[in-house]
């Protein structure tokens, strides 16, 4: 028997029924070219909707609203007048909305002349490639209550020296790619006192400058732990530089990157930021990983390799993972062997999130993933070369499954997956599984029979996201 999913709560069918109306409604008015009756729409719902909810609710449905009305168009292969597109995002405009939270592609379409009307904001995106917000109009919003901004490659250092002296409240900045930044921005950023998160991957800085910023924000717990890899780019911040007497007692994550990590990068790591939980290591392993043993805290290794030819040295990570397998609740690996992967399920028993791929074609065997009691996400990379991908023992609280196919998928190997992943016995918690992008008939089918086995199936172009 399937097993039944709980039915959506009265309150969120509701909002959902009303944000379906909105992106109907607006959709028609928009089709109609009738800005005026848009505008008039807009003041309806900030007169009637705005009144009755909850800030934070209100903005959460009319975010979605304009999510689902922006990206209708391009679902659709259609463009409405930008003043449509303008006009409806005034739902947000001119009124106090505690905790604001405006994303990439609402700010995509915003005039930069009213930045200002967006009070109350406390996470703001600008990293959309076509934001209209130029590097002159960071200032035009309020920032007094922003406590996350996101504005990669577009930032420049007149945009830091805004947020450090109106940011009092930063909590997360993201800035990765933004190749305009120098050393002189980062020291703007000194008045921020409670900046927690920072990524500046691609940015133009030197050692020098993000070891200033270390020892005055002295509360960064993240660090360069971003989406991104920047592969051409062939080290960020070396950890060499850094005086081991200089300790970061806070800093919780942290990243990596270099052409090779060798033991004395490792050692510095180990000894400037001796509580960390998170680590990922970009580079060829020169060193011991074992060194990483002294790091108690340590829950998430994440391996990333720029490099396409080169392997990572499992007899290394196994070598670490001996002796601290039993902490870790998130791995990032590469190519895997049955044997590896069996060996991963005897020391990493509270594993929780597993990430590794199967390029190579080493055996015209499958892989048997091994029972992980605790794993709650697998994401899975590998060429299709025409035997069966994996097969799986019981998952039981597996919840969520990614296949990333390396070379284009096919139908029949679509269909291999859906037969595989819908099988109750072996997961009883499955709730998502995301497969690579088909023909739309294909879709129709396997979005079917996902549905009786109440499973939601997502299909995503084929790069993973690490």
């Amino acid at each position: 028997m399937p097993r039944l999913k709980e039915p959506t709560p009265l309150r969120k069918a509701a909002y959902g029924r009303l944000v379906t109306h909105f992106v109907n409604y607006f959709d028609r008015l928009s089709i109609d070219c009738r800005l005026s009756d848009i505008r008039r729409s807009v003041a309806q719902i900030k007169g009637y909707v705005y009144p009755s909810l909850p800030p934070s609710l209100y903005n959460e449905v009319c975010s979605e609203f304009l999510h689902k009305f922006l990206w209708i168009q391009r679902d659709r292969y259609e463009n409405r007048p930008g003043c449509h597109n303008r006009a409806a995002l005034e739902v947000l405009m001119d009124i106090d909305i505690v905790g604001l939270h405006c994303g990439a592609e609402i700010m995509k379409n915003v005039d930069h002349e009213d930045a200002h009307r967006f009070r109350r904001l406390s996470i703001l995106k600008l990293d959309h490639p076509w934001t209209n917000v130029g590097t002159k109009s960071l200032g035009n919003f309020e920032l007094q209550d922003l406590t996350e901004l996101h504005y990669s490659y577009l930032c420049v250092d007149r945009d830091l020296e805004v947020i450090g002296t109106t940011c009092p409240k930063l909590l997360l900045l993201d800035i990765e790619g933004a190749k305009s930044v120098t050393d002189r921005g980062l020291r703007a950023l000194r008045p921020c006192s409670e900046l927690r998160i920072l990524s500046i991957v691609g940015c133009k800085v030197s050692d020098n400058g993000v070891n200033q910023l270390l020892n005055v924000n002295e509360k960064i717990t993240e660090f360069n732990v971003g989406l991104h890899t920047f592969p051409r780019q062939r080290r960020t911040f070396d950890v060499l530089s850094r005086p081991k007497a200089l300790v970061c007692p806070y800093m919780r994550r942290f990243s990596i990157k270099s052409d090779s990590i060798t033991n004395a990068q490792l050692l510095a790591i180990v000894e400037l930021f001796p509580n960390l939980t998170h680590l990922r290591i970009n580079g060829e392993i020169e060193g011991n990983l074992s060194t990483l043993n002294r790091l108690k805290e340590l829950e998430e290794l994440n391996f990333v390799i720029s490099k396409y030819d080169y392997y990572l040295p499992m007899e290394n990570v196994n070598e670490l993972l001996a002796s601290i397998g039993k902490n870790i609740t998130m791995l990032n690996l590469m190519e895997l062997k049955q044997e590896e992967l069996d060996f991963l399920y005897k020391l990493c028993v509270n594993i929780e999130f597993l990430t590794f791929c199967r390029v190579k074609y080493l055996s015209p065997n499958s892989l048997i993933v091994p029972s992980f009691k605790k794993l709650k996400t697998l994401k899975y990379s590998f060429a299709y070369s025409g035997q069966q991908i994996l097969e799986f023992s019981r998952m039981p609280k597996l919840e969520d499954l990614y296949f990333f196919p390396i070379t284009k998928p096919n139908y029949h190997l679509i269909q291999m997956i859906a037969a595989l992943m819908l099988d109750d016995e072996k997961f009883p918690n499955l709730e998502s599984v995301y497969a690579p992008a088909v023909a739309d008939g294909v879709r129709e089918s396997i979005n079917q029979r996902a549905a009786e086995r109440n499973i939601n199936f997502f299909f995503q172009p084929s790069t993973p996201s690490y």
